[in-house]
């Protein structure tokens, strides 16, 4: 497999910085702590709020046992989430011929950039950011614009609803993907 060429297009240093907020919406396990220490440095410089945001997450991951931490995640995510980790269901609905099909689009995608994406369904937030350093200018505008912005701020809503620590990750990524329009819009 090859690794996917970073910072080659404009777009490579905001896939990177996705790429670094996967690992904060995986399974908790070793690398949480170093994995969310890395993610606030490479965000420290261009996104400070969404270090902020990082920072917060840290400092609970650092004050809770891994057992505690994985209940977490199980909570938000998995039983009876309080917000569905699968882009697709934000944009399509749980049961839809869409939805199957934006997951069988991927999974084509994932194969021709030779991504693995692990043991999660292909729709799920943390693989897409991974995948994110893998696409094209087009397909990376594509994803951003049509599979994260709305179900990310759609997850920000529903965890901000909540005590929950996943808002930070959450937030955190809702931050550096609202600069995106920003970016593009003359001084």
């Amino acid at each position: 497999m090859n690794a996917p060429v970073m910072d080659r297009r404009p777009e490579g240093a905001l896939a990177g910085t996705l790429a670094s907020l996967a690992p904060l919406l995986d399974y908790p396990g070793e690398r949480a702590i170093a994995a969310a220490l890395d993610c606030r440095s490479a965000l420290a410089g261009e996104y400070p709020e969404a270090a902020a945001a990082v920072g917060d997450f840290l400092e609970w991951i650092a004050n809770e046992p891994m057992e505690a931490q994985q209940e977490a995640y199980t909570r938000t995510f998995l039983v009876m989430p309080s917000c569905v980790p699968y882009v697709s269901v934000h944009l399509f609905g749980e049961e839809s011929f869409r939805r199957g099909r934006l997951m069988a689009d991927l999974r084509d995608a994932f194969d021709r950039a030779g991504f693995e994406p692990g043991s999660e369904l292909p729709d799920h937030l943390a693989v897409l950011l991974r995948f994110a350093p893998c696409l094209s200018p087009e397909e990376f505008d594509e994803l951003v614009r049509y599979c994260l912005k709305a179900p990310v701020a759609a997850m920000a809503a529903s965890l901000g609803r909540t005590r929950n620590p996943y808002l930070h990750a959450i937030e955190a990524l809702r931050l550096v993907l609202a600069t995106v329009d920003r970016e593009e819009q003359p001084s």
